[in-house]
């Protein structure tokens, strides 16, 4: 009977280490997945902003700022084309510091791509046992507790079921 509750134990372990390990392996590919779907959306966010910055370039040309005005009437029609070449350079500053942002966000997601994209392959390439070993030296403070709560739990529940194994003996 001993044996039995000490191998249920050690069941136990392994399959809460198995369902560990498969679960990271699922993490990684919807990681992957998640970040080439982040990477698509900011590109078309690039393009966009590209594209809203040549129309601004184009807009910008003096022509066409007095093209702008030229069903309006006004005696100051200096000024008014001056107020609209400010308005379009504003917007202007403001797309490129956006465009700069997006174009820094997208080489951080082709990065962050890459290295998953490294992780999975080492998954299926090494094993997941490598892996873990190497995964195991840099887990986080609150992990390493979350983990040994766990064991913890685990032993004292062996050991609880252990000794109402023997009273159950003793008294039959």
């Amino acid at each position: 009977m001993r044996y039995r509750s000490t191998l249920l134990v050690i069941a136990t372990v392994l399959f809460v280490i198995g369902v560990a390990e498969a679960q990271e392996v699922k993490d990684s590919a919807q990681e992957l997945d998640n970040l080439r779907l982040q990477l698509i959306d900011v590109q078309n966010r690039e393009s966009e902003l590209k594209a809203r910055l040549q129309q601004l370039d184009i807009d910008l040309q003096p022509q066409n700022i007095e093209r702008y005005f030229s069903g309006v009437g006004s005696v100051h029609p200096e000024e008014l084309r001056e107020q609209r070449r400010k308005q379009l350079q504003s917007e202007k500053d403001r797309t490129t510091a956006l465009l700069e942002q997006t174009s820094l966000q997208r080489s951080r997601l082709e990065s962050a791509i890459a290295d998953a994209q490294a992780k999975a392959y080492q998954q299926s390439a090494l094993g997941q046992n490598v892996l873990q070993r190497d995964e195991g030296r840099r887990l986080s403070n609150s992990a390493r507790i979350a983990f040994g709560a766990t064991i913890l739990v685990l032993v004292l529940a062996a050991i609880v079921l252990t000794l109402i194994l023997q009273r159950r003996r003793t008294s039959v």
